[in-house]
């Protein structure tokens, strides 16, 4: 069982200025399983105890810091972040050069963001609807006026009508009258 993930492993350096990749001699792309198997047949061959060369202590220690980030998912997730790496691919080293082809997300942002113009965001996008609502506003109360407008011309003229029909009939009833009294007046005369 791995040790718990400890903060501190964040801002200790790294004993290889290589990537942990390299160091194993694996791809990013290589699952839990191979790089077991890269570090057991490497570690057979650099142990202190097995290779007596003076390289090869720096080497096995090498190849362990590079076991103990890359057998742990959740470390090698950091380093592939550049969270592990001092040597990521801001400092420019050739080991950030190594895995930046492998980097699925970009870097994280820095914080800083201009201030956005939401106004010129909504007319950029929406202004040509706004304007056509607008219009269809002023189009709907225009063509609300003019029926109004003829509603009354037209109530107007019927009432224009009946004032006629109402004086015609009124002079038809009073001439009437008037002829039947002249009838009358003549009888009795």
């Amino acid at each position: 069982m791995r040790a718990p993930f400890l903060p501190y492993l964040i801002v200790r350096r790294c004993l290889s200025k290589r990537s942990y990749y390299s160091v194993l001699g694996i791809s990013p792309k290589a699952n839990a399983k191979q790089v077991k198997e890269a570090y057991f047949k490497l570690s057979k061959v650099f142990h202190p105890d097995v290779n007596k060369n003076d390289n090869a202590s720096a080497k096995f220690m090498e190849l362990s810091e590079a076991y103990d980030v890359l057998g742990d998912t959740r470390r090698r997730r950091l380093y592939d972040r550049g969270l592990l790496n001092p040597w990521d691919e801001r400092s420019g080293h050739e080991a950030s050069e190594e895995m930046s082809s492998f980097r699925a997300r970009p870097a994280p942002p820095t914080g800083r963001s201009r201030v956005y113009d939401f106004d010129a965001f909504y007319k950029s996008h929406y202004g040509q609807q706004l304007h056509d609502q607008w219009e269809e506003k002023v189009a709907a109360a225009e063509r609300a006026q003019a029926t109004r407008h003829q509603k009354d011309v037209s109530e107007n003229a019927m009432r224009t009508v009946l004032r006629a029909a109402v004086v015609l009939l009124a002079i038809g009833v009073i001439a009437a009258v008037t002829t039947q009294s002249k009838k009358e007046a003549q009888k009795k005369a």
